[in-house]
């Protein structure tokens, strides 16, 4: 009885603002720890309860999510759709009347054609002439792009066309592959892929980051290409980030099992919130276990930081908000928090201002922190 009068005053306190560093460590690591379950949500406010079942309604399938999505999700109101939690409460006073105009990312991607034609997608295009190989092709508004095939093709052909789809900064986009297996593609990602899978296998090629909803077939086993690795799949949920600027490849699973090759003679079976990590000239892969959900905020349109360095965020916020990072300045602070990605660029940089040890200036569309 003790424990839940305790856990519920920390919560009122991170939710006003007031938590000392000391109790923010401790709530940070019950979330973690997973002691804050679901006996305590009966004890809040109805609209708390209403928050966190929206937040189910999110998911693309009915799931228990983490505790520290959960948490997060506490920040919500009606009037102040993100927060970030620190150790400072003093007032934000900076003006971002440029940053205020950088509008957040949206559903947009270029698909270049095995033909070599290139299409922007963003808006709704289902033109007959973008189909192939008995394949019709269709894109919506919402940013997703679906390969429907029109007959099924029993002898497969021996040369493969392959499209690309590249998402650029600012961007998010969805595709739905041939074999009916879907994969979400996060700003500055392109993925490769067969415009039909061969009758063995099914292989794309992929840069940047992106999550896997893969269709199951024993028979045709998945497999995704990254620089250095591969990853061999059945049929599972899982995400990969994999940007070239940060020197590390993170592969991690949520839902069934997947093999992950450093092409070098290490083989690794992943389980569900297991997470495969190799970092650029290493040839080894590390096994960490992780909080699976938090890998894949982005998908379901949020930021989430877990003890992420400054310019981990940036980086992050440079993707999105399609500006430039001057790194020459960066201080090694840690943000924990979770934060809208539909929200303008200036409310993101307030709100990592309030920690009161960092300023920031968007000059030139380059994002500069100023002491």
């Amino acid at each position: 009885m003790k424990e839940q009068q305790h856990y519920k005053l920390l919560i009122k306190r991170y939710l006003n603002g007031d938590i000392s560093e000391k109790e923010l460590r401790v709530f940070i690591k019950l979330i973690k720890d997973g002691e804050l379950d679901n006996n305590l949500l009966k004890s809040m406010d109805e609209d708390l309860h209403h928050v966190f079942e929206q937040y189910d309604g999110l998911s693309h399938k009915k799931k228990k999510f983490s505790w520290i999505a959960y948490a997060a999700m506490v920040c919500l109101t009606a009037s102040l759709m993100f927060m970030l939690f620190n150790t400072k409460n003093e007032r934000i006073t900076a003006k971002h009347e440029l940053a205020d105009q950088v509008k957040p990312g949206s559903n947009k991607a270029v698909l270049k054609l095995a033909s070599g034609k290139e299409v922007v997608l963003g808006e709704e295009n289902d033109d007959p002439s973008l189909g192939q190989d008995n394949i019709k092709l269709s894109a919506t508004e919402s940013g997703l792009l679906v390969y429907e095939a029109e007959r099924i093709v029993e002898g497969y052909r021996s040369e493969q066309s392959f499209n690309t789809i590249y998402v650029p900064e600012g961007g998010q986009y969805q595709v739905i592959l041939p074999d009916g297996s879907s994969v979400w593609l996060n700003s500055s990602s392109s993925l490769k892929y067969p415009v039909s899978f061969a009758k063995n296998e099914r292989r794309v090629q992929l840069e940047g980051e992106g999550y896997f909803e893969v269709a199951k077939n024993e028979n045709r086993p998945f497999y995704v290409e990254l620089s250095g690795q591969q990853i061999k799949v059945l049929g599972t949920h899982f995400n990969i980030s994999a940007y070239d600027d940060d020197h590390v490849t993170k592969t991690t699973l949520l839902e069934g099992s997947i093999e992950v090759d450093n092409l070098s003679g290490q083989k690794m079976v992943l389980n569900p919130g297991e997470q495969s990590l190799k970092r650029r000239g290493k040839p080894n892969i590390q096994l960490l276990a992780v909080d699976a959900e938090s890998e894949v905020a982005w998908k379901e349109g949020n930021f989430l930081f877990n003890e992420s360095p400054l310019l981990e965020v940036l980086k992050i916020l440079g993707r999105w908000y399609a500006v430039r990072i001057d790194n020459s300045n960066v201080p090694n602070i840690l943000y924990n928090g979770f934060i809208s990605r539909n929200v303008s660029l200036g409310e993101v940089l307030k709100m990592l201002e309030k920690t009161g040890d960092v300023k920031f200036e968007l000059t030139d569309g380059t994002i500069r922190v100023v002491r």
